[in-house]
């Protein structure tokens, strides 16, 4: 048997693929910058991180479109939020492996993301639907108003699994998060980018911790 009881599942790149260069490369179509200085401007400029920490999409369209020089009668509120939520995509094997999971081990949504995000597409995707359903199985950083790796999430997802550190693994893409949770909690963890990565590496992880 077992002594996961919980498995924390990171979204992007691990649950679904994401690249938040298609929205750069399209945002780049209305101003004179590259997509890489459009992303070099938001992301790095952490005007990307607004809505993750529960600021509003007019914060983050308005600072997002002075930063890049957008023309904003084209790149109007409606399109800079159609294109921000075109960036998922799903990809072969996770499926099956949330599938085989034993049914009383907990799988909980461990994600920076932002409520643009999160009701323009990722509340609405097919595995978000199935297997994370409810906030019991959520944890998002614009309702806890912080981001990974701050600690505050892991707590609140520790606390909604009903288990100890050593007893839930995460999952994430990034090994800075990974570490993270390892040195402050103690608990089991796994780099993962299904990108990247064969889904054979999570599967063999998973019968190993007895997760299947």
């Amino acid at each position: 048997m077992s002594k996961i009881k919980a498995v924390f599942f990171d979204f992007g790149n691990v649950i679904y693929l994401a690249d938040q260069m298609i929205a750069y490369k399209e945002f780049a179509k209305f101003c004179q910058l590259s997509p890489e200085e459009v992303y070099e401007k938001i992301y790095l400029g952490k005007i990307e991180k607004i809505p993750d920490e529960g600021g509003s999409f007019e914060e983050f369209y308005e600072k997002s479109t002075l930063a890049i020089g957008a023309n904003k009668t084209k790149l109007t509120p409606e399109k800079f939020r159609k294109v921000w939520c075109d960036i998922f995509l799903p990809y072969e094997g996770i499926e099956k492996i949330l599938e085989l999971m034993r049914p009383e081990i907990k799988k909980i949504l461990v994600s920076n993301t932002n409520l643009i995000h999160w009701e323009g597409a990722m509340s609405r995707l097919p595995l978000i639907k199935k297997h994370f359903p409810d906030k019991n199985h959520q944890v998002l950083s614009f309702l806890v108003g912080k981001r990974k790796p701050n600690q505050l999430m892991w707590k609140e997802a520790l606390e909604k699994a009903g288990c100890l550190p050593g007893e839930a693994l995460f999952i994430d893409d990034l090994a800075l998060f990974v570490f993270t949770y390892q040195h402050i909690f103690g608990g089991p963890g796994m780099v993962f980018n299904g990108r990247y990565d064969s889904i054979n590496l999570l599967k063999n992880e998973f019968v190993y911790q007895g997760i299947i």
